[in-house]
This record gives C-alpha cells, sequence and structure tokens, in this order.
C-alpha cells in the first residue's frame, strides 16, 4: 500500500509541477504579447515623429529655395538695369562676366565664404 499511496504522491506532485510550468508558459506568453504591442507602439511613434520632421524639412527646403529664387531674381534684375547703359556704350558685349561676379557674390553669402574672402563680389570682374 505504500507503494501505491507513493505512486499517487509523486503523480500528485508531477501533476502539480506540470500545473506550475504551464502557467509559466502562460505568463511568459502575455509577456512576449505584452512586449510585442509595446515595440509597435514605439514604432508607431517613431514613424510620426520621422514623418513630422520630414514634413517640416521640406518647408524649410521650400522657404529657403523660395529666399534663393528670389535673391537671384533681385541680383539678375540689378544686372540688367546695370547692363542697359552699358549695352549703349559697348555694343556686342555680354553681361555673362557681370551675371558670373553676382552669382559667385550670392553663392559666398549663401555658402558664408563671402565673409571669408574681402572682394568676393568682384572676382571676376
Amino acid at each position: 500500500m505504500t507503494n501505491t499511496h507513493s505512486d499517487h504522491q509523486a503523480g500528485a506532485e508531477a501533476g502539480q509541477r506540470m500545473n506550475q510550468v504551464l502557467q509559466a508558459e502562460r505568463e511568459a506568453k502575455r509577456a512576449v504579447a505584452e512586449c510585442e504591442q509595446q515595440a509597435q507602439e514605439i514604432l508607431r511613434a517613431a514613424q510620426v515623429r520621422a514623418q513630422r520632421l520630414v514634413s517640416r524639412a521640406d518647408q524649410r527646403i521650400t522657404v529657403i529655395q523660395m529666399r534663393c529664387n528670389h535673391r537671384i531674381d533681385t541680383a539678375v534684375k540689378a544686372i540688367e538695369k546695370q547692363q542697359e547703359p552699358a549695352d549703349a556704350a559697348h555694343p556686342g558685349q555680354t553681361g555673362e562676366q557681370a551675371i558670373e561676379a553676382v552669382l559667385a557674390a550670392l553663392a559666398a553669402e549663401l555658402t558664408g565664404a563671402g565673409d571669408e574672402a574681402p572682394g568676393a563680389r568682384h572676382r571676376h570682374e
């Protein structure tokens, strides 16, 4: 009878341990699912943030391009006005050198090189 009793006790202990293992497995699966959900939320938040950054960068680029285009237009108009009397005095001469000088000065100003290079505006004249 002790053998049957000890077999029954061993079976009960094995069943209890099996239940503990199954419970631990269920808890691990829940923890993994929770981590996956948190990872998805973090990923979505990062994607939204990245989209906002791209949008702001695009807006800034557009503003800079508009400013540059405005400066170029202003410089070209100034050159054209300066060239009108020169064209009359020197027929056949193009404003190519003047345009190159203004574009070089504009590029130097936009890149900050204009501060380092005195006389950069008249380099090609």
